[in-house]
């Protein structure tokens, strides 16, 4: 935990974190966004597809980004959707429902619901999300707020 050892600017404006950057731990936070976004990568200017969540978490918008460039990122996104409830084993060209169109709809769905998730670092030290849990309830949240990093 770098951050600890470093100055932090407590005046500073930015409410805006990235799910990757948290602490290991669970979590809860309002969905306020979700959908396919298009990124360039400054240093390439090459235009990558991403399906990124955004969640308040004790009024921190914070980001979870799911990188769509290989089939393996895609199935993980599935395979992330499927934990929370959506279902995505009948999804795609052999049920005449196209994944792009239900993902969609899924994302539609996330917003302002509560998502439940836990961050922890592998023994590599990448960070690994699991999404664990869709609501329609902020009752849990409360209990959840005095254990956040922030």
């Amino acid at each position: 935990m770098d951050f600890m050892n470093t100055q932090q600017d407590l005046k500073s404006e930015s409410k805006f974190a990235k799910v990757n950057d948290l602490p290991d731990g669970k979590y809860s936070g309002k969905i306020t966004s979700a959908g396919f976004v298009e990124v360039t990568i400054k240093a390439t200017q090459e235009k990558k597809q991403t399906f990124q969540i955004k969640i308040m978490i004790a009024g921190v918008e914070t980001q979870l980004t799911y990188w769509l460039a290989t089939d393996v990122d895609f199935r993980r996104l599935l395979t992330s959707l499927g934990r929370i409830g959506f279902d995505v084993e009948n999804w795609g060209p052999a049920f005449q429902k196209p994944y792009q169109i239900q993902i969609e709809k899924a994302a539609e769905t996330l917003i302002n619901h509560v998502l439940s998730f836990h961050k922890r670092t592998t023994p590599n030290g990448y960070p690994a999300i699991g999404l664990d849990e869709l609501s329609e309830s902020n009752k849990e949240l409360q209990a959840e707020l005095d254990e956040l990093p922030f």
